[in-house]
């Protein structure tokens, strides 16, 4: 996409003749004359006669506009060297001239002198004549090399001034790519054309580029502004990669009966047993066909993906989890339990009957064939598929001893070893949990400490060179020798992980902070629960002193509970409060709800807000009304009151 030369000289010789012209009313009559007789000597062929005059003339051009008009001749003339003495002594006399700035610059491209041409024309850029500056450096890649200058950074500012100089609108989207390779996504979507006789064209070119926008607002997560493009777009041809990147902003929005119809309209158009197809579009519709009661539809779907998709990680999940929607027994009433023992069958039992099944030992085996297939090409094998399958093997075999999962955890752990003390994330998460649930809380420790040290050295922990004594007869030689105790390493734990937080997962952060605290290291523990409820999930708390009134989508209640906690222990009642309240509105399970609205009454009571803590109490005995120590707070409160 380079300028065409033909159309950038004409432009630049009708401005250098305007600009001449326009100030012939002040220019000296006899410089005036001698361009006159230039000119006839020119039309005359009398070549000679015309140099003589113009060399003539060069002398009493003192103004850039008076330079131009001599340069012009020369050019004319065909003496190209005299022309361009003349445009780099006008420089050196006026340098910030912007007018003989372009047309040297637009003298070297045409030369072929492209870094020549950049150094000249860099002071452009931003200006009017930009698109020289960017011609010049795009002229320049090209002739440098053909693979992959062009997505250069320094780049993006290029190709916007190649916009502003011709209005091509191809010249953005260049300059939008260059801002998504660089993951800057807020300046490409600004970049975005947004005037209403551009917004308006429905060319096939325009409509082109509108899903090209749309794609680049998707990216800056401006998914209304996505969705506005993409209804531009009306053309059969894009319109089924529309609907499929709609469906996406529609599940962003949390439309779901929206995305579902942008998904019917993919299907429409490229059919249901279409290659074509993304495996994403039907699994999500195998989801809300479910969601919905509609067995058969979702049946179809999804066994459509793990046929002809069978190494797509999703959809093996989501086969996963059918397959154990499938084995579990329906809820029912007593006459339903009745009607089972006759040949009789509700309108609902007979649905249910005739839906298909998915068996779990058919998900295991497709499950479990991908990860041999993965191990076989040299491959880690993916973790939401080794995750997926440890918990459907624990749902499918339900009367196994917690002894027997807590072998094949380990098992698991050992087969898909990734270094010393290294695995995979997830199947760690999977192990800590299991570990903790059933009071092995040393060997969890142990795990996840060694894990995290291994994934992020956190240690750093450099052998030390001591003389050690090798022989009985007094031989010695220096070796190297850790002397750091693994009592002092175990303690500073904490302040390892506090130190690196902001390169871990959210749940490593909170399983670092919870054993961390164990440890007794509060302020470390601290630090790793502030990143997790402050720092992640797209917040930024403005600082220390600034008043909770938000936590992270992605840090679960019970770490604001234990950051709560720390927050009382040390005095700071009022962050307390506000971090029970936010886990509070969090939580869905109402004992774990209730227990909080009772901390939550404990810290209004230290703070004298004895009518809140009451209601806090009542509220939390409507959820567990057995809840002993929520009663007798509110019986001390009640009896203090009538003091």
């Amino acid at each position: 996409m380079i300028l065409k030369r033909k159309v950038v000289l004409l432009y630049l010789s009708l401005m250098c003749a305007g600009l001449f012209f326009s100030c012939s009313k002040s220019t000296d009559q006899s410089f005036i004359s001698q361009l006159e007789s230039i000119d006839a000597f020119i039309r005359q062929g009398q070549t000679s006669d015309a140099m003589a005059t113009l060399k003539k003339a060069e002398k009493n051009a003192f103004s850039a506009f008076a330079r131009l008009g001599v340069y012009r001749r020369y050019v004319t003339l065909g003496e190209m060297s005299l022309a361009e003495r003349t445009l780099q002594s006008a420089l050196k006399a006026l340098p910030e001239n912007a007018e003989l700035t372009a047309v040297y610059a637009q003298f070297l491209l045409r030369a072929n002198k492209f870094d020549a041409a950049v150094d000249v024309s860099r002071s452009l850029a931003g200006t009017r004549y930009g698109s020289l500056y960017s011609e010049a450096v795009l002229r320049k890649v090209s002739e440098a090399t053909k693979n992959g200058s062009f997505y250069s950074g320094d780049l993006a500012a290029v190709y916007y001034d190649a916009f502003v100089g011709t209005g091509n609108t191809r010249w953005l989207m260049n300059s939008a790519l260059v801002c998504l390779l660089a993951g800057d996504y807020d300046t490409a979507a600004a970049l975005q054309d947004m005037r209403a006789q551009y917004q308006s064209q429905k060319t096939t070119r325009s409509m082109a580029e509108m899903l090209f926008w749309a794609y680049v607002q998707y990216d800056a997560e401006n998914y209304d502004v996505c969705l506005d493009n993409l209804s531009k777009v009306r053309s059969e041809v894009f319109l089924p990669a529309a609907a499929e990147l709609a469906s996406d902003a529609y599940v962003m929005l949390n439309d779901r009966d929206s995305a579902e119809a942008s998904r019917k309209i993919v299907l429409q158009y490229k059919g249901e047993k279409s290659a074509d197809v993304s495996p994403a579009v039907k699994v999500n519709s195998a989801l809300w066909e479910q969601s919905r009661g509609n067995y058969h539809r979702a049946y179809d779907l999804i066994f459509d993906v793990v046929t002809n998709n069978s190494d797509y990680i999703p959809g093996l999940v989501t086969y996963g989890r059918f397959a154990y929607e499938d084995s579990l027994a329906p809820e029912m009433t007593d006459l339903e339990k009745s009607l089972r023992l006759t040949e009789f069958r509700t309108h609902a039992m007979q649905a249910y009957d005739e839906r298909p099944r998915i068996l779990v030992s058919d998900a295991l085996y497709r499950m479990e064939n991908a990860m041999a297939k993965e191990k076989a090409a040299g491959e880690e094998v993916d973790e939401d598929l080794l995750l997926a399958q440890c918990l459907l093997y624990f749902k499918n075999n339900p009367d196994l001893t917690q002894t027997a999962k807590l072998a094949y955890v380990w098992k698991m752990l050992e087969e898909h070893e990734l270094g010393q003390s290294l695995y995979p994330p997830k199947l760690v998460q999977l192990a800590v949990h299991e570990l903790l649930a059933n009071g092995k809380t040393e060997d969890a420790r142990n795990l996840f400490t060694k894990y995290l040290d291994a994934r992020y050295s956190l240690k750093n922990e450099e052998p030390v060179t001591q003389k050690v004594l090798i022989d009985v007869f007094g031989g010695e030689r220096p070796v190297p020798k850790n002397v750091i105790p693994p009592e002092v390493l175990r303690g500073t734990f904490g302040d390892r992980a506090a130190k690196d937080v902001n390169s871990m997962e959210i749940w490593e952060g909170e399983t670092a902070a919870y054993f961390t605290l164990l440890d007794g290291n509060v302020p470390a523990a601290r630090r790793l629960y502030e990143y997790v409820l402050f720092e992640t999930g797209g917040l930024h708390r403005k600082s220390e002193t600034a008043p909770i009134v938000s936590m992270s989508p992605l840090a679960s209640p019970v770490t604001a509970c234990n950051l709560a906690m720390v927050y009382s222990s040390t005095g700071n009642k009022k962050d307390a409060l506000a971090l029970y309240g936010l886990a509070t509105g969090r939580t869905r399970d109402a004992i774990q709800k209730a227990d909080m609205l009772y901390r939550t009454a404990v810290i209004q009571n230290e703070l004298k807000d004895e009518a809140g803590a009451l209601l806090s109490l009542e509220y939390c005995l409507s959820l567990n009304p057995i809840h002993a120590d929520a009663r007798l707070l509110r019986r001390q409160i009640e009896i203090n009151s009538k003091k």
